[in-house]
């Protein structure tokens, strides 16, 4: 929600192990949202790679300490600020 609230565009990528959840956003923002300004990338290791290879202005993530690293990794490609929220269960 805060990246809407942002004003800002965006690409979001749900995680692939909720995928009702990814579902529901793929449908919904794409609805709702103006499509020049935010889009919603579905799919798992693979998909993420790719994305990651885009230069982006900022990445937020929330997740686990191993997919950081190579969001990290990725994002010192382009020198891209990165936000990671890690939590545990």
């Amino acid at each position: 929600v805060h990246f809407i609230l942002s004003g800002n565009c965006a690409v979001l990528k749900p995680s692939e192990v909720s995928q009702a959840t990814e579902k529901i956003l793929a449908d919904l923002i794409p609805k709702y949202l103006d499509q020049d300004c935010y889009a919603v990338v579905c799919g798992g290791a693979e998909e993420t790679k790719t994305l990651l290879e885009n230069r982006f202005n900022h990445i937020f993530y929330t997740g686990s300490q191993a997919v950081a690293r190579l969001i990290l990794q990725a994002a010192s490609v382009h020198l891209t600020p990165v936000t990671l929220e890690l939590g545990g269960k």
